[in-house]
């Protein structure tokens, strides 16, 4: 977490996604996106709908915020899954457990 000394403005910053608070100065947002500019290519979401892989719908006048992470568990077990039909061989005997 990151606050500038002079302008009303804080950021916080996780690998490649920054998360800008502003209170009242757009100027002072628009400060720090330009020094960004300078050094790197980057794209803004105003909305401020996608953070880290999270969507977030946020109501400020309700107080509430949904956090969902779409096609997550699917993308997961495309990883971690996958399908061969190959015989796979266990590296020990297996043993059948007595009740």
């Amino acid at each position: 977490m990151w606050k500038h000394h002079t302008c009303d403005i804080q950021f916080i910053s996780v690998v490649d996604d920054l998360g800008i608070q502003y209170i009242v100065h757009e100027e002072d947002k628009q400060h720090l996106l330009n020094a960004l500019k300078t050094c790197y290519t980057i794209s803004i979401d105003s909305i401020g709908s996608n953070y880290c892989g999270l969507t977030l719908n946020g109501d400020y006048q309700a107080r509430t915020l949904e956090m969902s992470m779409p096609n997550y568990i699917p993308t997961l077990l495309a990883q971690l899954h996958f399908e061969s039909n190959e015989i796979e061989h266990s590296p020990h005997q297996h043993n059948v457990p007595m009740k």
